[in-house]
């Protein structure tokens, strides 16, 4: 099972390169989380030895609307770890980023799809809006605009 391995050396090179990352006024206490999609990973032994405390999700902005059941199994498995969760938002459901269809939300379906996500998960209190205007992969590098927006929508 390449978790067994690969978890503590991914999760320590990732601390690594966050704390050279860190700009020498920042504050004296680390805090470092993972990333992973699958929920499983709260319950492997080699994880819950790091007692890592903060976990970020990546997922689509409308997943509540369009795909609830892998976010809500995630979810459920962060909140039983003790968890506190971040989560990232990315291309919309079924879009297929970078090819087409990839096209940006207006700021009405966004913001609804953001209240339905706030509503669903109230306990979620970190969010990173959909922001990628540094790759050209995505339709926010033409539109940064557009990720004001979302960050707007997402902050009121």
């Amino acid at each position: 099972m390449r978790l067994r391995t690969g978890l503590p050396a991914a999760a320590f090179a990732a601390l690594i390169a966050f704390a050279v990352a860190l700009p020498a006024t920042a504050p004296a206490r680390l805090r470092a989380g993972v990333s992973d999609e699958n929920g499983s990973v709260f319950t492997n032994p080699y994880f819950q030895t790091l007692g890592v405390k903060q976990a970020r999700y990546i997922t689509n902005y409308d997943a509540a609307l369009k795909n609830p059941a892998q976010t809500d199994a995630w979810m459920a498995a962060a909140q039983a770890a003790g968890e506190q969760v971040m989560v990232a938002f990315n291309p919309g459901y079924g879009t297929h980023c970078p090819s087409s269809p990839c096209t940006l939300p207006s700021a009405s379906r966004y913001k609804t799809a953001f209240l339905a996500f706030h509503k669903r998960y109230p306990y979620v209190k970190i969010f990173q809006p959909w922001n990628e205007v540094n790759s050209t992969t995505q339709p926010t590098w033409t539109k940064p605009q557009a990720v004001v927006t979302y960050y707007a929508i997402v902050k009121k």
